[in-house]
Order: structure tokens, then C-alpha cells, then sequence
């Protein structure tokens, strides 16, 4: 949730405040994995998220489409794409935005996303990252206009 002293610096005209992004990594049966979107390692709520040169963007919220958040990490070696290959259930990430002066309170909070799909280039590797639910089975509208449950509209 985003706080008042947040809303104050970013509609003020200038500011010294720095966010970063946090990324948490889980998946089945490995230890969580913790990576700040900084130049330098930063402990949040006890934990030490990584410093890393990754780039997080989130999903648009446009209204129109199911869009899809990516997470692109740069500079990367072979031995990372090896151990991706390897993985037998798809990773969770959860990104969480906080002020570099408030480490220690979430000013906004996205996830968890499922790793959807991975692709990589010599220098990069992208992981496209969505809700783990699929609204197209999902029945709709929910329930069934039938004459035994709506005997009026078949009258």
C-alpha cells in the first residue's frame, strides 16, 4: 500500500527519494532467491535481497488484454540457461516496490506470477511471468440458465 510520504514525494516537483524494486524467487523444492534492481545489496524486513542487474516491467492495466509482466536479465552466462532448462515446475516471482530511506515497508506489491515462458539471446534471458490461472476455463457467466433454476425466463 502506498504511503502518504510516498504520494508526497512523487507529486512533489523534486525528491531525493530512490525506489527500488525487491524480486523473490520460489520455487519447489530450492531456496527462496532475493535480487534488488540496485548497484548495491539492500536488507529488507530481515532478508538480503542480491544486488542485480535485472530490469522488472510489470503487466500493463490497460483493460483490453491479459497482458504479461517480463523480468530480463542481462549479461548472463550459459551455465544460468543449463540450470533453467533443468527446473520440473515453474517458478513463482513476486516484485515489491520500496523507498531506499523505508526498506522496511512495501509501497506496492505485485505477485506472485508464474514463469510462463523463458527466452533467451547470447547476452539476455527473458522470462515472461503471469497470473497461474487460466480465466479461459473458467465458466461464464458462472452458472447455467436452465428451465429448473430459472423458470421465468422460459416461460
Amino acid at each position: 500500500m502506498t504511503t502518504a510520504a510516498t504520494v508526497k514525494e512523487l507529486m512533489g516537483e523534486t525528491t531525493g527519494q530512490v525506489y527500488i524494486e525487491l524480486i523473490t524467487f520460489e520455487a519447489v523444492g530450492e531456496p527462496k532467491g532475493y535480487l534488488a534492481i540496485n548497484n548495491e545489496d539492500i536488507i529488507s524486513r530481515g532478508k538480503t535481497y542480491k544486488a542485480a542487474d535485472i530490469a522488472f516491467v510489470p503487466a500493463k492495466d490497460t483493460g483490453d488484454e491479459l497482458s504479461k509482466a517480463s523480468l530480463i536479465f542481462s549479461n548472463v552466462s550459459r551455465d544460468l540457461i543449463d540450470e533453467i532448462r533443468r527446473a520440473h515446475e515453474n517458478p513463482t516471482i513476486t516484485a515489491e516496490l520500496i523507498a531506499a530511506s523505508r526498506p522496511n515497508t512495501v509501497e506496492r506489491h505485485i505477485g506472485p506470477l508464474e514463469v510462463q515462458s523463458v527466452t533467451f539471446t547470447v547476452n539476455s534471458i527473458k522470462a515472461e511471468l503471469g497470473q497461474n490461472q487460466n480465466v479461459f476455463d473458467e465458466q461464464f457467466p458462472y452458472g447455467s440458465y436452465i428451465p429448473s433454476t430459472f423458470p421465468g425466463v422460459f416461460a
